[in-house]
C-alpha cells in the first residue's frame, strides 16, 4: 500500500491495527479514526484481495466530491435484500472491509457507533444515511476475500434490530439540518434513500 500510494502522490499515514491488546473490530476503527489526521480515511483489507488501484479510486471519489463515504464490494456479490429493506439500500459488502471516509464523516460516524462487531459496518451504513452524507459503491474487480466475513444473514439481522431499536430509543445524535429549511428537526423517516430530504 505505501509503495502503491508514493506513486500516486497522495500524502498518506498508514496504520496497521490488530487484535493484540484484545481489541474488537469496532474499537479497533473507532481507534484508528481517532489517531488518524489525514482529510481523507480508508480502510483496507490485510489480504488485499483487490487490485491496489482500488485503494486510489476510492480516495479519488471522496477528493472529487462524489462521495463522502465509500464501500468497496465484490462483482459477485451476494445478495443481501432482507437487511437492505430493514436499514438503507446502500450496505458494504460482507467479506470486504474496504472503505473510505472523507475525516469529518469518518468521525461522526463511527464516533456515534455503538456495536462491537461486524454489525459496526452495518450501522456505519445507516448512520451514513442518516446524517445525510453522500454514499457510494465501488466495485472491485479480483479474486474472493480470505478474510473472514464481517457479518452473516443472522448477526446481520440481530445487528440491524439493534440498529433500529438504538435509533428508536434516541440513542444516536440527531441528524444534521434539513437540506431544504435548515430544521435541526430531520427525522429518519423524512430522510430517503440517496440522501434526498
Amino acid at each position: 500500500i505505501e509503495g502503491y500510494l508514493h506513486a500516486t502522490g497522495f500524502k498518506f499515514d498508514i496504520r496497521v491495527l490488530d487484535r493484540r491488546d484484545g481489541a474488537g473490530y469496532g474499537a479497533m476503527l473507532r481507534r484508528g479514526v481517532a489517531e488518524a489526521g489525514g482529510s481523507i480515511i480508508v480502510i483496507a483489507d490485510q489480504d488485499l484481495p483487490y487490485p491496489m488501484s482500488a485503494i486510489g479510486d476510492a480516495v479519488a471519489l471522496i477528493q472529487s466530491g462524489a462521495a463522502e463515504v465509500v464501500f468497496g464490494r465484490r462483482e459477485t456479490r451476494p445478495g443481501d435484500l432482507l437487511l437492505r429493506t430493514l436499514l438503507v439500500p446502500i450496505l458494504p459488502d460482507r467479506a470486504l472491509h474496504l472503505k473510505a471516509f472523507s475525516a469529518d464523516a469518518a468521525r461522526l460516524i463511527l464516533g456515534e457507533t455503538r456495536l462491537r462487531k461486524g454489525g459496526l459496518d452495518l450501522e456505519a451504513a445507516y448512520l451514513a444515511n442518516k446524517y445525510g452524507f453522500r454514499v457510494e459503491c465501488l466495485t472491485t474487480h479480483g479474486g474472493k476475500s480470505s478474510s473472514k466475513a464481517t457479518f452473516d444473514l443472522w448477526s446481520g439481522l440481530a445487528a440491524a434490530v439493534a440498529i433500529r431499536m438504538t435509533d428508536r430509543r434516541n440513542g444516536y445524535r440527531p441528524p444534521r439540518r434539513c437540506l431544504v429549511c435548515f430544521s435541526n428537526e430531520v427525522w429518519s423517516i423524512d430522510q430517503i434513500p440517496g440522501n434526498v430530504v
